[in-house]
């Protein structure tokens, strides 16, 4: 009977991790009903959809989280979304918002050349005011798109994705787009 329980048990746990983000514990899976390839992740600051599966890294000091996707293909090629919070930095400008994250960005990628795309301010499917922008490589491939938003309390969250090749970054653009349109700051 013993036995029984813990296949079962391990059955169960196998399903699990298959159909379902990976949460570190400061961040909790909504109860709420959301699209079926989807799942809210809640934070204290901020929430938005990321594709089912996939893990949700604890926030580091500095406000960040990776989400990685559970195609091994796609993680093992450096295919991955970021969230970022800063509390109280919607108090800059736009072009300061724009120039720090950059500032941040470039300095991300070491040695290698990469230059960014002029920021276009957008308004989220939620209402948020958004700058969002590429960085392209060398050969001014897109490797990488930004979208910072700004709440009425002056707290930012910027969301990125980013992928070595283009193949990537295609398949990866549907479900960012939906991360950025579901994205909500407190």
């Amino acid at each position: 009977m013993k036995n029984r329980f813990c296949a079962v048990a391990a059955a169960l746990t196998i399903i699990a991790s298959n159909t379902c983000v990976t949460m570190a514990q400061d961040a909790k899976k909504s109860e709420e009903k959301s699209d079926t390839v989807y799942e809210k992740v809640v934070t204290k600051a901020y929430s938005f959809e990321a594709p089912k599966g996939w893990e949700v890294s604890a926030e580091t000091s500095f406000g960040q989280r990776e989400i990685l996707p559970k195609d091994k293909e796609l993680a093992k090629s450096g295919s991955a979304f970021s969230s970022m919070t800063g509390p109280g930095l919607g108090k800059q400008s736009w072009d300061q918002l724009y120039n720090t994250s950059l500032w941040f960005i470039t300095r991300s990628y070491g040695d290698r050349k990469v230059t960014a795309t002029p920021a276009v301010m957008i308004k989220t499917k939620l209402g948020f005011e958004a700058a969002t922008w590429n960085m392209l490589d060398e050969e001014k491939n897109i490797i990488a798109k930004y979208v910072v938003l700004k709440a009425t309390s002056n707290n930012i969250l910027a969301l990125s994705v980013k992928a070595e090749k283009k193949e990537g970054l295609t398949k990866l653009e549907k479900s960012f787009q939906h991360m950025v349109d579901t994205a909500t700051l407190k």
